[in-house]
Formats: C-alpha cells, sequence, structure tokens
C-alpha cells in the first residue's frame, strides 16, 4: 500500500502548497529537487524550514538527521514529545514505548525531538514529504502515526508527486507502538531520478561512503542490491556527508528508493 492510500483511509487529508501558504515547512525527504524542482524552489521561499532526514542539505536552516529506514521510530518518538508537549486524546498509547531502543536505531535524541515539536506547535506548518515516503513498505504504519499527529497539532501534509485529496474516513488507526526497526547499516543506496543521460554511468557519494566501499574517485565498481547489478563509475563529491549515495537512473526500479549494497572493485 502507498502512503498517500493509507493516510486518506485513516482520515487525513492530502494538501498541495504555494509560496503564499508556506510559511513554516517541514521537508522529511532527500533529493526532492529531482522530483519537483519547482516545488523544491517554493519549499526554499518558506521563511522558516526545517529539514528531517538521512542526508543533509544546506538550504535548509534547521536540520535533525536520522537513520534511513526508521521513519516509524521517528514519528513516534515526535509524537511522545507532542503529547509531553500539549497534550494528546490517546495517552496511554505511549506506555509501551520503548523510547531508548527507539531512539539508538534512529539516532534522534530527545533533545531533538522537543526542539522539533516546540517549533511545530502554535502557527499551522506544512509538512512535505520526499517521493521515498510514498512506496514506504511501513506506510500504514507511518499514516497511524501521521493521523495522531494531526489531532495534536495544526498541520497539513503533501506528498511530493501525490495531487491533493480529501480523505473520507473518519476514524483514525490507534499507532502501534511495539516497534521493531531495521536500519541500513553499511553502504546504503537511493534510487533517484538522473537529470542527465550520462548520470546513469555513475553513483554519487561522499568520500566516508568511498572508504566504507574500499574505493576511490574515478573507480568502477560493482553494486549488488535488491533491485538488481550494476556497473557505475564513482563520482565522490566533497559537499556530500555519510554512507548513502546517490545512484541515478531515467526509470526508478519500483518499491522503496533505499536499499542496502554490496560494493566490490571491478577490473
Amino acid at each position: 500500500m502507498r502512503l498517500s492510500q493509507a493516510l486518506l483511509e485513516a482520515g487525513v487529508s492530502l494538501s498541495s502548497i504555494t509560496a503564499s501558504t508556506a510559511s513554516k515547512i517541514v521537508l522529511w525527504g532527500i533529493e526532492t529537487k529531482r522530483d519537483s524542482k519547482s516545488l523544491y524552489s517554493t519549499l526554499l521561499q518558506a521563511p522558516d524550514t526545517y529539514l528531517v532526514a538521512p542526508m543533509e542539505d544546506l538550504n535548509f536552516n534547521k536540520f535533525i538527521k536520522y537513520e534511513a529506514g526508521t521513519e516509524e521510530g521517528v514519528l513516534a518518538l515526535f509524537s511522545k514529545a507532542l503529547h509531553e508537549l500539549v497534550g494528546s486524546e490517546k495517552p496511554h498509547i505511549f506506555e509501551a514505548l520503548d523510547e531508548g531502543y527507539i531512539s539508538a536505531e534512529c539516532n534522534v535524541g530527545e533533545e531533538e525531538a522537543e526542539s522539533f515539536v516546540k517549533w511545530s506547535k502554535g502557527k499551522e506548518s506544512v509538512w512535505v514529504f520526499g517521493a521515498e515516503w510514498e512506496t514506504h513498505p511501513k506506510a500504514k504504519l507511518l499514516a497511524a502515526w501521521l493521523a495522531f499527529i494531526s489531532k495534536t497539532i495544526p498541520v497539513n501534509f503533501i506528498i511530493v508527486g501525490v495531487e491533493a485529496q480529501m480523505a473520507a474516513s473518519k476514524v483514525s488507526p490507534i499507532p502501534e507502538t511495539n516497534i521493531e526497526l531495521e536500519g541500513f547499516d553499511g553502504t546504503v543506496m537511493y534510487a533517484c531520478l538522473a537529470l542527465k543521460e550520462d548520470e546513469e554511468k555513475a553513483i554519487f557519494a561522499s568520500p566516508q561512503f568511498a572508504i566504507a566501499a574500499k574505493a576511490k574517485d574515478g573507480d568502477k565498481v560493482r553494486i549488488q542490491t535488491a533491485w538488481g547489478e550494476y556497473l557505475r563509475r564513482l563520482d565522490v563529491d566533497k559537499n556530500m556527508k555519510g554512507t548513502i549515495a546517490l545512484l541515478p537512473f531515467a526509470n526508478l526500479p519500483s518499491g522503496y528508493r533505499y536499499a542496502k549494497s554490496r560494493i566490490t572493485l571491478v577490473g
């Protein structure tokens, strides 16, 4: 199930955005500019922005980094922090939440969660979810947490590439607090849209990724993922950080955009 469908079934409508309505923006995702250059430009016009993602974007003035694949845990931590700050209709759901385990797996601290929710409360904000969220394997679980959040603070949700839609359902599911997270350790690929034809010959990665992959800039590498096997040139970008590399495609593979990878040198 896609996240948009799960949200609508959870009683959460999807919105659209314009420069005039985007005063407080949260972007959940990476490489949004590749999926929608116009939307990304609109986000940058907002006077107050927050990026919550596994990779940094220096165009956003506030940033929380989490581990790819632990989105459910991040939403649970933020929901708990919101409940403690402003209260909620269902306080009992947090009794079984293992905050220590979730925080460690997500790499998001209690102070970061508190700072984010203090910023979020009050004036209505817009949360924009990158295209990778639409195909998340835990879409229904994410939708339940987002439905809880939407009833706690004034917020509108947007998914990149998905049109605005009104939810027919008025009944929201109870979030699942027995959370098991499977992060992406080691070298990780993010499938992104290729902006130019020759990008399909390369992967773009940080110096840290190159060290983890035991390769250097310009090396030809074999990349093995759940999507398939690819021969690419390693292009090291000193402005990138972390162990997530960009794997460009003209036609994106189906499913979740993150995948664990095995990198070997060719030749």
